[in-house]
């Protein structure tokens, strides 16, 4: 998978619906910045049923002249674990590009595990929100694979949290073995703001 730079697209899709009223049954996962009231303003997600709406962030969390968001992509690597089993290794830290407040919304992450022995490799990934709250999402894997989340059906709804925004995310790597060889690598896509 190649990542781009959200800035370098020549061409850019609907990052969010921005309106006071609902746009109704767009499809799923879709957002809707609502203006009903605000600043700031409420960001919502379709749910996979394309039913209802959820309040999952805040679209403007300071410019209220600019509540539209900007597309977050990050891919962060190598993250590895200590040389000693069950240990924390290095802490990675991931922060809204410069001129964003935070992250409203981590849409999508990818954790792509490579180098496993005979091991479990767990991701632990901490957001702490703008009012210094935090929220944790771990992961484990024991195979070099892929794994992607999304809001529906995961804990990634652990990194977000209604009205507020990520100031920070902090990501360790743990292993089961000692020396181990594993990498980690982490492709978060989201809205800033």
């Amino acid at each position: 998978m190649t990542n781009k730079n959200h800035s370098d697209a020549t061409s850019i899709h609907l990052g969010a619906y921005v309106a006071s009223s609902d746009p109704g049954a767009v499809g799923a996962k879709k957002l809707w910045i609502d203006t009903t009231s605000g600043p700031p303003y409420q960001l919502k997600v379709r749910n996979a049923g394309n039913s209802a709406w959820g309040a999952v962030g805040i679209a403007s969390a300071s410019d209220t002249d600019n509540p539209i968001p900007a597309g977050f992509n990050s891919s962060i690597s190598p993250i590895l674990p200590a040389s000693t089993h069950d240990t924390d290794g290095t802490e990675v830290d991931v922060t809204p590009d410069m001129g964003f407040s935070g992250i409203a919304i981590i849409t999508e992450l990818d954790l792509i595990y490579t180098g496993l022995a005979t091991e479990t490799v767990t991701v632990t990934i901490t957001a702490t929100f703008d009012d210094a709250t935090t929220g944790v999402f771990t992961a484990s894997a024991n195979s070099n694979s892929t794994h992607g989340y999304d809001q529906n059906g995961s804990n990634l709804t652990n990194l977000t949290k209604s009205g507020h925004y990520v100031t920070q995310l902090a990501i360790v790597v743990q292993s089961s073995i000692d020396s181990s060889g594993a990498s980690v690598t982490a492709v978060f896509r989201g809205i800033e703001v």
